[in-house]
C-alpha cells in the first residue's frame, strides 16, 4: 500500500517533473501542424526544466509520451516514459503510478504546451512555493490548471485522480492540500490548445528557440492568416472607445488587467468556467446563453446583430461546441478556428464558421486561453508600444 502522509508534512526526497504530451493521431494537415508545434514547445519546456536538473532544483524530469520522434529529441538528463504502453491511457492513473515509481516527495506536474513563455525563473517559483508551503497544491489557475507543483506528492495517492489533467487541481485539493496560486501574468496563464493560441505564440519574443524556428519557417499559411485577424482585434482593443466583444470561459483577472490598463469598452458574456474540471461537458450539462442565442436567430444573423454591438469579438467557441451536445472531432474544431468552413464536417459548426469568418467585424475563435492568457499578451503588446511614449 502506499505512503499517504498527512496533509502539511514537511516533503523529504526527490523534487520530480512529469511533462505529459502525447495521444490521437493527425487526421489532416492542420493538425499535424499543432502537434509539430506542441512538440517544439515541449523541447523548449524540457530545456528550462533540464536547466533546473542542473542546478539542482530539480532531482529528476520525466516525459511522459507515445511519440518516439519526440522521445528521441529530449534534452540530456530527460527521462521518457513511454505511454503507448498504457492503453487505454488514464491521466490519472498514470501519475499515481509515476510518483510511486520515482518516489517524488514534490511534484511538478504539466503538459507539455502549458508553459510555452515560462522562463528557468517561472518554473523556479512553483518549485520555491510548493517547498515552503508543504502540504498545498501550486497553480497558474484556480479552476483548471495547466502547471502544478505540490508536496508532499504522495498525498495525491489518498483520491482518485482524474482522467485528465482538467481536474487534477480540484482533485488534490479534495485529497487535502490546500490551494495556493502563483502570481497573475500572461505568461502564467498562456498554454497553446488551439490554432488561435498557436497564432498568439508567433508573435512573441518570450517562446523558445525551437518553437520561434517552426512559428517564423512560413510553411503553415493558416499561421499568417489568424495573425491577421488578432492584428485587428489588437487594434479594436488599443483603441479609446472602441468595443470589443468577449463570450466565454472569461475570468476575471483578464477583464481586470484590461481595464486597468486600457481604454477599449468591453462587452463581457462569461460563462461555464471551469466545465471541464467540474465534469459538466462529460455528463452533458453545459448550458450556453450565448449559443441559444446563436440558435434562435442563426449564425449570420447573430453575427450581423454583433455589429451593432461591437467593432470586433474573441468568441470561446469550445462552450459553445459543448453546449451543442455533440461530438466533434479536432479536425473540425481547427478548421473552424482558422476560417476553413468547406473542411469542416459538421454541418452546423460549418455554417456557423462560415458566418464568424464574413462578420461585419472581425472575429477570433478558439478556446479558454484566447480569452485570457492571450487577450493578457496582445494587452502587453499593447502597452509595450505604449511605454516609449509615456517615457
Amino acid at each position: 500500500m502506499p505512503y499517504r502522509p498527512a496533509p502539511g508534512t514537511p516533503a523529504t526526497g526527490p523534487a520530480v517533473a512529469f511533462v505529459f504530451e502525447g495521444g490521437g493521431q493527425p487526421q489532416s494537415v492542420l493538425e499535424l501542424d499543432l502537434r509539430r508545434i506542441r512538440d517544439a514547445i515541449a523541447l523548449d519546456t524540457l530545456s528550462v526544466l533540464a536547466t533546473l536538473l542542473g542546478e539542482g532544483a530539480l532531482d529528476r524530469v520525466v516525459l511522459i509520451t507515445d511519440r518516439s520522434e519526440l522521445a528521441a529529441a529530449v534534452p540530456p538528463g530527460v527521462e521518457v516514459e513511454d505511454s503507448a504502453a498504457e492503453y487505454p491511457f488514464h491521466f490519472g492513473h498514470s501519475l499515481a503510478r509515476l510518483i510511486n515509481r520515482y518516489g517524488a516527495a514534490l511534484a511538478l506536474v504539466m503538459g507539455g504546451a502549458a508553459a510555452p513563455l515560462y522562463a528557468v525563473e517561472d518554473v523556479r517559483r512553483f518549485l520555491v512555493l510548493a517547498r515552503s508551503h508543504p502540504g498545498a497544491s501550486v497553480q497558474n489557475n484556480p479552476q483548471s490548471p495547466d502547471v502544478l507543483a505540490f508536496s508532499p506528492a504522495a498525498v495525491a495517492l489518498s483520491v482518485e485522480l482524474p482522467d485528465s489533467d482538467n481536474a487534477l487541481g480540484h482533485a488534490l485539493v479534495s485529497a487535502g492540500l490546500r490551494r495556493v496560486l502563483v502570481e497573475n501574468s500572461a505568461r502564467v496563464n498562456f498554454d497553446v490548445d488551439t490554432p488561435a493560441d498557436a497564432a498568439l505564440l508567433a508573435g512573441e519574443a518570450g517562446a523558445g528557440v525551437r518553437t520561434r524556428a517552426l512559428l517564423d519557417s512560413g510553411g503553415m499559411p493558416w499561421v499568417d492568416r489568424l495573425r491577421q485577424r488578432l492584428a485587428a482585434v489588437e487594434t479594436v482593443l488599443a483603441a479609446d472607445g472602441a468595443e470589443l466583444a468577449l463570450f466565454g470561459r472569461v475570468g476575471s483577472p483578464v477583464t481586470g488587467y484590461l481595464n486597468m490598463h486600457l481604454r477599449c469598452r468591453l462587452r463581457v458574456f462569461s460563462e461555464e468556467r471551469g466545465m471541464r474540471a467540474l465534469g459538466r461537458v462529460s455528463a452533458g450539462a453545459v448550458v450556453s446563453f450565448v449559443g441559444r442565442l446563436c440558435d434562435a436567430l442563426g449564425p449570420e444573423a447573430f453575427f450581423t446583430h454583433l455589429q451593432g454591438c461591437a467593432d470586433a469579438c474573441v468568441f470561446d467557441t469550445r462552450v459553445l461546441m459543448a453546449h451543442w451536445r455533440q461530438p466533434l472531432s479536432d479536425c473540425d474544431r481547427f478548421h473552424a478556428d482558422v476560417g476553413a468552413a468547406d473542411e469542416v464536417g459538421d454541418a452546423r459548426l460549418r455554417a456557423f464558421t462560415a458566418a464568424a469568418w464574413s462578420s461585419p467585424v472581425p472575429v477570433v475563435t478558439g478556446g479558454h486561453t484566447l480569452v485570457y492568457g492571450g487577450l493578457w499578451l496582445l494587452a502587453d503588446r499593447i502597452l509595450r508600444r505604449l511605454q516609449p511614449a509615456a517615457g
